[in-house]
């Protein structure tokens, strides 16, 4: 069975999920490229691989949900999201312009190639917010892998 339960099914045992998250960014900066992984205690920083999410058995990355909750919403200039794989390779998840307290970002459409002991993390490219950009900033989602 090759269908949605069957082993290469998003539900099959081929698949699996990596969780993403960060602890919460009281502030945010404009203009500011930020990243985060497998921390929950950690939040998002300028440093990358820090926070990696390693990778337990190839595949590839099918899709990719990152949600964002502010306790201020900020404005609505485009806000974008990528994987960044080994420290090296980025692949746009989404590019969301909202001025909302909650924002997603998804992609199903994604197709990267892991290996095991691969590492991923989540690139944030902040925007220059105007007139005001969004504050305590909790991030988490996740990755499908197949």
């Amino acid at each position: 069975i090759q269908g949605v339960q069957g082993p290469a099914g998003p539900t099959g045992q081929g698949s699996y999920v990596l969780s993403v998250m960060a602890a919460n960014a009281a502030t945010t900066t404009d203009a500011q490229t930020i990243y985060f992984g497998g921390l929950a205690g950690l939040a998002p920083g300028t440093t990358a691989a820090i926070a990696p999410i390693y990778i337990p058995k190839a595949g590839t990355i099918k899709a990719a949900y990152v949600f964002a909750h502010s306790a201020t919403a900020g404005t609505n200039e485009a806000w974008v999201l990528h994987i960044r794989k080994n420290n090296s390779s980025d692949t746009q998840i989404a590019s969301l312009g909202a001025a909302t307290a909650l924002r997603t970002w998804s992609n199903t459409g994604l197709s990267i190639a892991v290996a095991q002991g691969d590492y991923i993390e989540i690139k944030s490219v902040n925007p220059t917010w105007s007139p005001g950009l969004p504050t305590g900033v909790t991030v988490g989602g996740y990755v499908l892998i197949q």
